[in-house]
């Protein structure tokens, strides 16, 4: 009797955690049909070729899923919903791979997950990976010339629909997530893993009930990329806290080591008017901490890096809808508070910057300097011959250039030298790069009578994208030194896109990568003399980084 009483116990405890084990959460039944949606998208040979209304299909899909019980019912759903989307033919050519994939990103094994996927759903995936959909133009994404992919054919929903069904929250979340999975060159570089990012904001989707909250959604969604060439997508008065406002203080602020200084004034009498000066120190915000601030905006503003977060977060701190904001700060180590109007653009008149007459000059001791953002093509000729005997030449790139890399390097080179290597997506094996270089990733020319003087780069938080190219492409001189801080950390062709609601945002869409593989993105180029501005300097309005260049070229 004791024997058939406990294998009684015994089978009903194997029946409960057998059940227990088929059964899934709402959230984890929920990431398993977006990533199942995406590949669809992506690889299924009927799907990738617009067949289908794939957005439709996923919002007609999602009720079932929601009433689906457990696992097995759930892969059922799956089944049933592959098999109506047509035959998988043999793919001849799928098994042509490249020998140089770089697959850091490249990552299918949630498949063969045995604790969201029957056995026979994931055979099915597999075989559907195996006979992907390869033609030269794809539906939803295809490759530019450059490399990096444009996304095509998405609808805008310009009805407001994410805010009446939960379901089309989800849809614009997976759209996004499936993009970034497939498509975002430096995904593997991300703070957070990518799969845990769809678990945590799943449930912030499907809370997000009014304006505000979904643009939070979106906007801390597209933060975890952690790629400073995301723009915000707030609208003006929904989301105060991350956009400032339509008033501002008049004076610029800087982030020093986490300390905001006031450096600049926009409008010097209204300044005086709110007893605003130099190397005043803000410590509070309507009573928050600076750096609380931007503790939390680290959340939801895309930045490579810190220094991309604390630059943005200097632009709005003192940016808001309204007439005043309380401060307080600290000046000749004393703490005060007070309110500062605010006040719009027409009524500080922000200065108008006097157009550049001089792009680039020879400073005191036969130093040659440029300001990159001054100078375009066919001023290059006429700018190194008057500059070619000067004993150094500074090239200022903190100040975004026009494009002029190539052909000053043929002064600076005595050869051709690559400077990069760009990591592009393979859109017939979405989620997998290749290597490429093209007559853009090289510079320089056969020239025995190249400038053979000091080379200065000058670099900060600012110097981004197009900047930090030319930037590798200038270190390539044989006397180059580069100085400053990290940069932006954001280089190499955008891609963009919207999330549902025409909210536009923008990805790095191909990798740029030194020679020797190290990555640009993050952690900016790299830096030969790093200098930090000190509070004396900014306070006195020097331009530290452009003294230690003639202090290196003095020595």
């Amino acid at each position: 009797m004791k024997t058939k009483l406990f294998l009684l116990i015994a089978f009903f405890h194997f029946t409960n955690n057998l059940t227990a084990q088929s059964k899934l959460s709402e959230i984890d039944k929920l990431a398993s049909t977006a990533k199942v949606w995406g590949f669809l998208k992506y690889y299924h040979p009927q799907v990738a070729q617009g067949k289908f209304n794939w957005d439709n299909e996923l919002l007609k899909i999602l009720p079932k899923v929601e009433q689906s019980k457990n696992k097995e019912e759930l892969s059922l759903i799956y089944l049933n919903w592959i098999n109506s989307l047509g035959e998988i033919k043999k793919c001849n050519s799928c098994h042509n791979n490249h020998s140089n994939y770089f697959d850091k990103n490249f990552d299918l094994s949630w498949i063969q997950n045995s604790n969201s996927f029957t056995k026979e759903v994931s055979l099915v995936l597999e075989n559907i990976e195996k006979n992907r959909y390869v033609g030269k133009k794809p539906y939803y994404a295809q490759a530019s010339k450059i490399g990096n992919i444009s996304i095509t054919n998405e609808p805008e929903y310009k009805n407001k629909e994410y805010l009446k069904n939960v379901n089309y929250r989800y849809l614009s979340l997976f759209k996004y997530w499936n993009i970034i999975e497939y498509y975002f060159p430096y995904k593997y570089m991300t703070d957070q893993k990518w799969s845990d990012v769809l678990i945590e904001m799943i449930p912030k989707f499907k809370d997000a009930t009014n304006e505000e909250t979904y643009h939070l959604a979106i906007q801390e969604t597209s933060a975890k990329i952690n790629d400073s060439h995301t723009p915000l997508m707030v609208l003006n008065g929904v989301v105060e806290h991350l956009n400032g406002g339509d008033k501002t203080a008049p004076v610029r602020l800087t982030v020093l080591n986490d300390n905001v200084i006031v450096t600049r004034f926009y409008n010097d009498s209204l300044a005086k008017k709110n007893d605003l000066k130099i190397g005043d120190t803000i410590i509070k915000v309507e009573d928050e901490t600076t750096q609380d601030i931007i503790k939390r905006m680290e959340t939801f503003v895309p930045a490579s890096n810190k220094n991309r977060t604390k630059f943005y977060t200097q632009q709005i701190l003192l940016r808001e809808y309204k007439d005043s904001l309380k401060i307080a700060y600290v000046r000749k180590g004393e703490i005060y508070e007070k309110y500062v109007q605010l006040y719009s653009s027409k009524e500080i008149n922000f200065k108008i910057p006097e157009p550049l007459t001089k792009k680039f000059k020879i400073l005191n001791d036969n130093i040659g300097y440029i300001n990159m953002g001054g100078i375009r093509i066919y001023e290059v000729k006429e700018m190194m011959k008057e500059l070619m005997n000067c004993k150094a030449i500074i090239f200022d790139l903190r100040y975004r250039p026009h494009g002029t890399y190539r052909y000053i390097s043929k002064y600076l080179n005595s050869n051709r030298t690559e400077f990069a290597k760009l990591l592009v997506p393979d859109v017939s094996y979405p989620g997998r790069y290749t290597w490429k270089q093209t007559k853009y990733t090289g510079v320089g020319k056969n020239n025995e009578d190249y400038y053979k003087g000091k080379v200065i780069l000058l670099v900060h938080g600012k110097t981004q994208s197009h900047s930090e190219y030319s930037t590798m492409a200038l270190q390539t001189a044989p006397n180059s030194i580069t100085i400053g801080t990290q940069t932006s950390g954001a280089d190499g062709n955008v891609s963009r896109f919207n999330f549902l609601g025409g909210f536009k945002t923008v990805i790095s869409g191909i990798g740029v990568f030194y020679p020797d593989n190290t990555e640009t993105q993050r952690n900016g180029i790299k830096i030969d003399v790093k200098v930090v501005p000190t509070f004396a300097g900014i306070v006195a309005g020097r331009d530290e980084i452009l003294e230690k260049a003639i202090e290196i070229i003095n020595k």
